[in-house]
């Protein structure tokens, strides 16, 4: 039936696939109102597709080169709350502190080429950001074909046959959000899942206990702690693998002494929090507490309050004002500096939670059903592609449930392994709100789940030889 798809032609339509996409990163779609229809042309300025995040965090930069500390001046961040301190320079642990010494770097860089150092914002080219831009272009241009490779080799080590296994790297590629929705973005999100996808490969690997390449005690804990370093989420989604293969390894198959293929999640976990701790000793001296991150304690608040949609919900400030005002000169809290005005936030949506359990159980339920929408990012219409994803992720936990009922246990370990990133991601999804950076990690192991299930439906009824 699909002997036709040989190695040969596997790799022309993959690398035809690749360039498609590596094309279409690199243009920019608008539409025409004279016209009435969309126009591409190739990207004249990588930097526009940036929104303030990203501004803030080259104002940042720029205050910690001047100042040799981490600033802001945005008491709003991407949020139109209420501003509770003067307007003015601020401490700040609210973005991703590697993305603020990159562009650190970068505007050392940048000072070189002008000649002059940067003493204020509008100091700052405007061609900067598009550097930036092109920069982040080529790295996840680079990266995903790599990715690509990896996820190919993932498929085999699962157990599919070669032609799913080749059928099914097609499929990856041609993910919505990873060929499209996300992928066209020049955005750190498109890096970290790629080396996401990487670091999958070699921990599933150890913890089958296949021997890949002595480099993976190099790759491994480079690349797993670079990308969560960039974005903090993956400090969950990786750990949460190396936690897994360490525990299988020691507590399950207690290979302390002749199986060793647990060093590799051990060392890349102590490479991963030790690469945290100048974050935590920073942080603690400018807010006298360890924290990795602010952020957090607001996006926290977001996903728990009484008028949480179970989306990211920015005019929640604006929109409920009267309440919030209320609140605000109550607790007198000017004077909170970024992490202590974070915690006030946090402790709202903590006493909501115990107040309003079935508020909250409801709340729970909306971002489950949001999260599981087969819409695509930045587009509201119902994608075919993304509707299979997810029913074969609840096709793929019930037959799993089922075979654990039968006591089926073989290569339970695997297929919880690939459930992993989809329950690290609903896990952030319900400690914050729905939100498509979480989603997007999952989307690659959601068609994993869909061609194990299809493997398992072609070895049941014996026409898995027969195609190959």
């Amino acid at each position: 039936m699909f002997t036709w798809l040989n190695n040969r032609k596997f790799i022309v339509i993959i690398v035809l696939l690749v360039c498609i996409k590596s094309i279409i990163g690199a243009m920019e779609f608008s539409y025409d109102n004279d016209v009435l229809k969309y126009t591409c042309k190739f990207k004249s300025d990588f930097g526009k597709q940036y929104s303030g995040d990203e501004f803030e965090t080259v104002r940042s930069a720029l205050y910690y080169n001047i100042y040799g500390k981490v600033y802001t001046d945005s008491p709003l961040h991407s949020f139109i709350k209420p501003r509770l301190r003067p307007i003015g320079l601020y401490l700040t642990a609210f973005r991703a502190k590697a993305n603020i010494m990159l562009h650190s770097v970068g505007l050392r860089w940048a000072e070189g080429r002008v000649g002059h150092k940067f003493e204020k914002v509008s100091d700052i080219p405007s061609w900067y950001l598009h550097s930036y831009g092109l920069l982040l272009f080529f790295l996840k241009t680079s990266l995903f074909p790599v990715s690509v490779y990896f996820f190919y080799k993932i498929l085999g080590l699962v157990g599919l046959d070669i032609i799913l296994q080749r059928i099914g790297t097609i499929g990856y590629v041609l993910i919505p959000s990873v060929f499209l929705f996300i992928g066209w973005f020049d955005i750190w999100e498109n890096v970290a899942l790629y080396c996401f996808i990487i670091v999958f490969y070699f921990l599933l690997a150890e913890l089958l206990s296949y021997e890949t390449t002595g480099w993976r005690f190099l790759v491994v804990p480079l690349v797993g702690t670079v990308s969560a370093l960039f974005r903090p989420h993956l400090l969950i989604f990786n750990g949460a693998l190396y936690a897994f293969v360490i525990a299988y390894k020691l507590i399950v198959k207690r290979d302390r002494g002749n199986d060793k293929s647990f060093r590799l999640p051990f060392i890349s976990l102590v490479v991963l929090i030790a690469a945290h701790i100048p974050i935590l000793v920073q942080n603690h001296s400018y807010f006298g507490k360890y924290t990795l991150s602010t952020q957090s304690k607001y996006e926290f608040f977001q996903g728990h309050n009484p008028f949480a949609r179970g989306s990211w919900y920015p005019a929640i400030y604006t929109n409920n004002s009267a309440y919030f005002d209320s609140i605000l000169k109550a607790e007198h809290i000017t004077q909170l500096n970024e992490l202590e005005e974070g915690e006030f936030y946090e402790a709202i949506g903590k006493n909501w939670m115990k107040n309003e359990p079935l508020g909250e159980l409801e709340l729970t339920a909306r971002k489950v059903a949001g999260y599981f929408l087969p819409y695509n990012f930045i587009n509201a219409r119902v994608n075919l592609f993304t509707l299979f994803m997810h029913l074969s992720f609840f096709g793929f936990v019930g037959w799993y449930c089922v075979r654990l009922v039968k006591r089926k246990f073989a290569n339970w370990h695997v297929y919880f392994m690939v459930l992993l990133p989809t329950l690290t991601s609903l896990l952030l999804t319900d400690l914050f709100f729905t939100g498509e950076r979480w989603r997007f990690y999952a989307d690659p192991f959601f068609w994993i789940m869909g061609l194990i299930l299809i493997q398992v439906y072609l070895d049941r009824f014996k026409i898995s030889k027969t195609i190959a």
